[in-house]
């Protein structure tokens, strides 16, 4: 799976996630280990979350983006989605939704 994210006319996420029997070393430590979830959120906002740990296979990364407001990225895995949404979600408290 191949994700581009731009804001303001600048690219400010590139991820590319491969698993299975294709992707060799997708259930290593470095990428899935046991897990079998994973989620991401990319928040571009004026009051961004701390950057660290959220606790167990979770995190919160700065992301060095230009124009306006910060960009932060959170990742987790989990077990299963509830895991990973349970990891995430905090996060979206008070984000507006987007615009349709």
């Amino acid at each position: 799976m191949d994700t581009t994210v731009r804001w303001a006319g600048v690219t400010v996420h590139r991820h590319r996630l491969a698993v299975g029997p294709a992707a060799p070393g997708w259930d290593s430590p470095a990428v899935l280990g046991t897990a079998r979830a994973t989620g991401t959120l990319l928040l571009i906002t004026d009051d961004p979350p701390a950057p660290g740990p959220l606790g167990p296979g979770a995190a919160v990364m700065p992301l060095a983006a230009r124009g306006p407001g910060a960009a932060v990225l959170a990742q987790a895995v989990g077990a299963d989605m509830r895991a990973v949404r349970a990891a995430l979600d905090p996060l979206t408290v008070g984000v507006p939704a987007p615009a349709a």
